[in-house]
């Protein structure tokens, strides 16, 4: 073992780091959690809080912590891992090759700093871990388990398009993937870093894969990998989580309007990248020009998966169709995605709803269908409108109201908002315009004074390219910025920001139950 003290690195370098390695500070859902306290004399005041790391660790790992020191002096950094849940303990290999040292002394407090551990050194296979990060002479903390992959990959073929994670429910979950030909490939699966399920036929000879799971456990996260029908593995293990049925705090990332193939684009997926998300929301326009021009396939791939897919490997994304989707009668849309059809086999994976928590979800497909006042599609919104969760969300990707290039759409006022206050929806996420908005709230139907109205907010710049806008009376906030959004759902306050691919908050607001 090499470098078993390292000094804190600069907050800089730290920071810069953790946006190369796309991980956060702070813990989560997402990230290890705290199990077991290290405690030491109260007069030595450095302390390493708040550690965290993804799940699954393998290569060069980076570890994110914060750093509590009132005396403002220099402090080394041990950090230590343990496969047989903390009866022994041994020092990590540095990732970095060197020892980090520098003045931590003149930096805020209070800030994260990442540590980066070479896992292929100290665990070269497979193994449970729990690691220990502590200031020397001062304080820390033990997180995890944590499941460490470093098993060699099988070279017999390739995938097309790597695994994603689709429609979980509380209960369930679809792990798609692609083969660049007809191949035998096998799902191993469990809620625990030794697997111990498989799913899949091993006989099947496709190139478009979905495994549907079923049976799971509410709010668990299991892990999984593929291996081919000789059980030689083609990725390392991986995770995901299912919906939680109790209220729980959770993250949604939202964004619109993306798949352009610009700078832009892979500005703002390596933003969200970083963010501790339970799960994301596309709000349309998925493919320019046309998701149905030309081959289908290559478009997604290369204007969705390639940018996301470190995205979609662990968490699910729920897209609403756009109208530069709904070429060849939306068909690229419906290979690409596995979404609840609702019975309905023509047109049912374009409007679904799905339940996360005691939030309520509702994607709409505005190109055409809900701008039909009647049939079974407006069935289908009433009955999912009439359900009783805390939070009621409803995402479609042509805005109500708007002060950008296409403004106001009368049809869907008319067609939609009595709907929408009259069942006190709570907010309601659009694209279409290439810009943010977020339009003050009012209530034009409803005539319940406890009722203050949707929360409408446009987020439409994704990544293609951004258009003008001229605020008008309904412009609470109005910017014409690429940018994406972070909801977080807390009880009866959900927080709304509107991030651009620096990580600024462009906008915030707090948004209360009703």
């Amino acid at each position: 073992m090499t470098n078993s003290i390292l000094r804190f690195p600069t907050l800089c370098a730290a920071v810069a780091l953790a946006a190369l390695l796309g991980c956060d500070s702070g813990s989560s859902s997402g990230r290890g959690s705290t199990t077991a306290p290290v405690t030491s004399s109260p007069a030595q005041t450095a302390a390493v809080f708040s550690a965290s790391a993804d799940p699954v660790l393998s290569g060069s790992a980076a570890i994110s912590y914060g750093l509590s020191d009132p005396n403002s002096v220099d402090r080394d950094l041990l950090v230590r891992f343990s496969t047989d849940g903390g009866a022994t303990w041994s020092v990590t290999t540095d990732g970095v090759g060197g020892d980090g040292r520098d003045d931590l002394a003149t930096s805020p407090q209070g800030l994260p700093h990442v540590y980066v551990w070479d896992t292929t050194v100290d665990v070269p296979q497979v193994a449970t871990v729990l690691l220990d990060l502590r200031a020397v002479d001062g304080t820390g903390e033990v997180i995890g388990p944590f499941a460490v992959d470093n098993q060699p990959l099988s070279t017999a073929f390739a995938l097309s398009r790597r695994p994603y994670i689709q429609s979980p429910t509380a209960n369930s979950a679809v792990i798609a993937w692609n083969t660049f030909d007809d191949r035998e490939t096998v799902l191993e699966y469990g809620p625990t870093a030794a697997l111990g399920s498989t799913a899949g036929d091993p006989r099947a000879r496709v190139t478009a894969h979905a495994v549907a799971l079923s049976g799971l456990s509410a709010g668990t996260r299991y892990y999984y990998r593929l291996v081919t029908n000789q059980g030689a593995p083609l990725t390392r293990r991986l995770f995901f989580e299912t919906a939680p049925t109790t209220p729980t705090p959770f993250t949604v990332v939202a964004f619109g309007d993306s798949g352009a193939l610009t700078p832009e684009q892979g500005d703002v997926a390596r933003a969200m990248t970083r963010e501790d998300a339970d799960l994301y929301v596309h709000l349309g326009d998925i493919i320019y020009p046309y998701g149905g021009l030309g081959d289908g396939f290559k478009n997604y791939q290369e204007r969705f998966f390639d940018f996301y897919q470190d995205m979609l490997e662990t968490r699910a994304i729920w897209p609403a169709p756009g109208n530069h989707d709904a070429l060849a009668a939306f068909g690229p849309f419906k290979e690409a995605f596995y979404l609840p059809n609702n019975n309905d086999p023509v047109q049912g994976e374009l409007y679904y709803s799905f339940v996360w928590g005691d939030a309520k979800f509702i994607v709409l497909e505005t190109t055409l269908l809900h701008r039909i006042p009647v049939g079974k599609h407006m069935d289908w919104l009433k009955a999912e409108l009439a359900t009783h969760e805390r939070w009621k969300v409803v995402l479609s990707h042509h805005p109500l109201y708007s002060a950008g290039s296409h403004g106001d759409d009368l049809l869907l006022q008319a067609v939609l908002e009595p709907l929408l206050e009259d069942n006190r929806v709570d907010i309601v996420l659009s694209g279409h315009e290439h810009d943010y908005e977020r339009i003050v709230r009012q209530r034009r139907h409803s005539n319940d004074p406890t009722y203050a109205g949707p929360q409408y907010i446009v987020s439409g710049g994704g990544g293609t390219s951004l258009r003008g806008i001229t605020p008008n009376g309904r412009s609470a906030v109005a910017l014409s910025a690429h940018h994406y959004l972070r909801l977080r759902f807390d009880g009866a306050q959900c927080l709304i920001e509107a991030v651009d691919p620096s990580g600024a908050v462009l906008d915030r607001v707090v948004v209360d139950d009703q």
